[in-house]
């Protein structure tokens, strides 16, 4: 593995490292792909500001609702599409 030290200046261009991100040359070919470490300490101040989509009532709906499938039902449904 390779490891790169990034500046802040740098760190800036990479929309603080809180998310992911894809590099292109100039052409628009893609080199690569980065993904943040969830337990940076960049990354964790901006999941801080992240505000949540749906709201507390419908995460825990959502948690006892029950409409969903075992792993088991799931990994015998993936085999059937062989």
């Amino acid at each position: 593995m390779t490891f790169v030290t990034v500046d802040g200046d740098m760190v800036a261009k990479l929309n603080g490292l809180a998310d992911f991100l894809v590099f292109r040359d100039e052409k628009g070919n893609v080199l690569g792909k980065f993904q943040p470490d969830e337990n940076s300490p960049l990354v964790r101040e901006w999941l801080r500001t992240v505000t949540p989509t749906i709201s507390e009532e419908e995460m825990q709906r959502r948690e006892t609702v029950g409409d969903g499938i075992t792993t088991k039902e799931l990994l015998s449904r993936l085999k059937d599409r062989k």
